[in-house]
């Protein structure tokens, strides 16, 4: 995501999904699980012309109850 100057904003726990992918019959190691992120409705984009992924903060941020 920061490679993409994308700034999710919003991390906690209920927006991560942990998923396992199915063993291939073939193979004798079990697959790594996989964390993906949901929840983009907070995320930003960030100009390449701004140089870094920091925004100062105008307002707060986040689920209120998390803050």
């Amino acid at each position: 995501m920061h490679s993409n100057h994308m700034v999710h904003r919003d991390l906690k726990l209920v927006n991560v999904l942990y998923t396992v992918p199915p063993a291939s019959p073939a193979s004798t190691t079990l697959p790594l699980p996989i964390a993906k992120l949901t929840d983009f409705g907070m995320c930003q984009l960030i100009p390449v012309s701004c140089g870094y992924l920091i925004d100062p903060p105008r307002r707060p941020l986040g689920t209120v109850r998390r803050v």
